[in-house]
């Protein structure tokens, strides 16, 4: 199997298991994560640590914007399917893989971001 292959299979068994999260940064940074679909929205703040190589000084805080306001998600043991669920739609239109938005407060945003 060559390598275009391996890397369409990846995706595809990624999609299957894992769900993908756009991250935004206050500076307009973007880049992805995922977590398994099993998982708990505090799994995913701990994947989001080890991706954006945090310390354990810095306050990680994810959001969501709901009718121009910022809702923030908790760090806790509830599932992360369910979160997206009662929350969260996919950003990109099919037949594109589904990944959601979420913004991330590390404490450096100001109010003019």
């Amino acid at each position: 199997m060559d390598f275009e292959s391996k890397k369409n299979d990846f995706f595809r068994i990624l999609n299957e298991y894992q769900y993908i999260f756009e991250i935004e940064k206050c500076c307009g940074y973007t880049e992805w994560i995922s977590v398994y679909k099993k998982d708990t929205i505090s799994q995913l703040y701990k994947n989001l640590n080890n991706q954006f190589s945090t310390n354990q000084k810095t306050i990680n805080r994810l959001y969501i914007i709901d009718n121009g306001n910022k809702l923030y998600i908790e760090n806790n043991d509830s599932s992360i399917s369910d979160f997206i669920k009662n929350h969260l739609k996919p950003i990109y239109p099919l037949p594109c893989s589904i990944v959601y938005k979420l913004y991330l407060d590390d404490g450096t945003c100001h109010n003019h971001n």
